[in-house]
């Protein structure tokens, strides 16, 4: 009896080992070793509401996530990401539609294409000091996604990044972003205010199209062009201000911004010829 209760202690110790304190076990993933020796989960092979993914595994430290490794785990409402974990691939949390609650470890750099496509529970984000970009279509979708806090340091969002967030009431873009993308905030129909930072040169094609409770628009005098229907359906943004940098605003850029009446130009630039040829109410500094 006591060579048993010994070897039940010692499978527990190992099991501890593998897994971690609290882990989900090692059994439920399919994983393989990555080129400097650490272990990258391929797939979640169960369909559970908590994960907890291990930060060793047979004694190796988990590094990476792969594509699609947790696509469609769609009873799962938390997942526990370890500090170990320095790269998660295109679309690893795809299709999990009852995800509330996820953590970004601090060791990443990207958060890859289709991460979290429709994801459509996931209310708040934290993106890490250390990421550098978002790509295309990451929240694609999570249109209960009321928050995100994305650090200044990142460099690029990708297009159709936050498409269809309808959720999404407020953003602050970071400092290191020079252009926003094609459809990047397309029908979040909550975001109410945005500020286009210095450093931005270019709001591509369609960026905020829809987001028709948008009521006001500051542009930043870093800004060059304003790309086609970028602003189009913004049906209750009632002013713009537009600097004297833009040299290129499509014809098409505030179409069917019913509300829009009055702009904030400098005399002589661009933006006023723009303004005028669209009949809209103009306001220079010396008015």
């Amino acid at each position: 009896m006591k060579l048993r209760h010994i070897l039940l202690i010692l499978a527990a110790a190992v099991t501890l080992t593998v897994t971690g304190c609290g882990a989900t076990s090692a059994s439920r993933f399919e994983y393989s070793e990555t080129k400097d020796g650490g272990i990258r989960i391929d797939r979640f092979k169960d369909n559970v509401k908590k994960i907890i993914v291990p930060e060793t595994i047979e004694g190796k430290e988990v590094k990476e996530i792969g594509e699609y490794a947790f696509k469609n785990v769609d009873k799962a409402v938390k997942i526990t990401l370890p500090d170990s974990i320095t790269t998660i691939e295109k679309g690893a949390f795809a299709g999990c539609i009852k995800l509330k609650s996820i953590n970004l470890p601090e060791r990443l750099t990207t958060v890859e294409n289709a991460l979290f496509f429709a994801c459509g529970s996931l209310i708040e984000m934290e993106v890490p000091e250390g990421v550098e970009s978002i790509g295309s279509m990451a929240f694609w979708g999570c249109y209960k996604l009321k928050s995100v806090s994305i650090p200044d340091g990142l460099k690029k969002i990708g297009s159709e990044a936050f498409r269809n967030c309808s959720a999404l009431e407020d953003i602050t873009l970071p400092l290191g972003l020079t252009k926003i993308e094609d459809f990047t905030f397309y029908e979040c129909d909550h975001l109410s205010t945005v500020g286009i930072r210095e450093g931005i040169t270019e709001i591509g094609e369609r960026a905020f199209y829809g987001c028709n409770r948008l009521v006001k628009a500051v542009i930043s005098d870093t800004v060059t062009t304003i790309g086609k229907e970028a602003f189009k359906d913004c049906f209750s943004l009632s002013e713009v201000s537009i600097p004297e940098s833009v040299v290129n605003i499509a014809d098409d850029a505030f179409s069917n911004c019913k509300a829009l009446q009055t702009v904030y130009v400098r005399e002589g630039s661009y933006a006023e010829s723009w303004a005028k040829d669209k009949e809209l109410y103009i306001v220079t500094p010396d008015q």
